[in-house]
């Protein structure tokens, strides 16, 4: 009950300064039960969507809490879970940009170094649980396409597993292109977390700094973003049907909210080159769904206006 409260009243009708509170409710109820990993994801989420629709203005998220809670959660029985190493990785890199930022709340950053010692590596353990993410749904896809008949000699001539996992959504059945489907979330989920390393590499340099984090730079970052995020949108459109109609789905929109973030931030050049900016088809989606009032809604305009 309190879960389709909080997803009625603050995600569909946009009362997002109640979502973290409800949220927490949801989560400490769900507890040790069956619903555990979804109550905690809505926390994540309720964090993300208040976060995001107002610039980070407001007191910060107990992150250091929330990322030991789902690595416990995590690490028992939901550890092969694809949708589980997601959410950790989500938490992870938030919780690290957090960090890194300088934002955390008193007390989280010795928290956090006795558990994992410093941002890089805690970044880095978020890397891992997307690989192992990108990793379960690539195999599941492999599963649903073999079961379906599909032709398993498209891995032989695909040039990465996303040229794979396209041939096998665009061959296969309803089966296999549920599973492309998550195979989309985990790929947009990692493209987030190189948006995010991307971000704070940038913060860094300009106050000086010239940081490789997880090895890597901010360039390097950004390129693996786009990348990702470009086959994440291909997915989801190569498995739009009849029976499943994702391009007005809220997880297109958030996949395309994602990919236009990293073309704003980082490669302007792409969106002159565009009819319709990712940005602007995200936001379309939002009028439809969440309706033109919605504060995401708003938000976007307002971020649109500026393109």
């Amino acid at each position: 009950l309190q879960r389709r409260l909080l997803q009625r009243l603050c995600f569909d009708f946009g009362a997002l300064g109640l979502a973290p509170q409800l949220a927490q409710l949801a989560a400490s109820h769900a507890r040790g039960t069956m619903w555990e990993l979804d109550a905690i994801q809505d926390l994540l989420h309720a964090l993300t969507v208040r976060s995001d629709a107002t610039d980070g203005v407001g007191p910060p998220p107990p992150m250091a809490e929330l990322s030991l809670a789902i690595s416990a959660v995590v690490a028992g029985p939901y550890l092969q879970l694809a949708r589980a190493q997601r959410l950790l990785g989500r938490a992870l890199a938030t919780c690290a940009q957090t960090w890194l930022l300088g934002a955390l709340r008193p007390g989280e950053r010795a928290c956090l170094r006795s558990r994992w010692g410093d941002a890089d590596a805690l970044l880095r353990e978020a890397l891992e649980a997307h690989g192992r993410a990108v990793d379960l749904d690539t195999a599941a896809l492999r599963s649903a396409s073999a079961s379906m008949g599909g032709n398993e000699a498209h891995g032989e001539v695909a040039q990465d597993c996303a040229e794979e996992a396209l041939a096998m959504a665009c061959a296969g059945g309803i089966g296999s292109r549920r599973a492309a489907l998550e195979l989309g979330r985990s790929l947009a989920a990692l493209g987030e977390f190189w948006h995010s390393v991307a971000y704070v590499s940038a913060q860094l340099l300009a106050d000086g700094e010239c940081p490789l984090i997880v090895g890597v730079d901010g360039e390097a970052a950004a390129n693996a973003a786009l990348d990702t995020f470009e086959d994440a949108v291909r997915l989801f459109r190569v498995a739009s049907s009849d029976d499943c109609p994702i391009e007005v789905s809220r997880d297109y929109a958030e996949i395309l909210l994602g990919y236009g973030k990293v073309i704003l931030c980082f490669f302007e050049d792409l969106d002159s080159c565009k009819v319709e900016s990712p940005l602007e088809q995200a936001l379309k989606l939002y009028e439809e769904l969440l309706g033109r009032s919605h504060p995401r809604t708003c938000h976007l305009r307002k971020v649109c206006l500026h393109i």
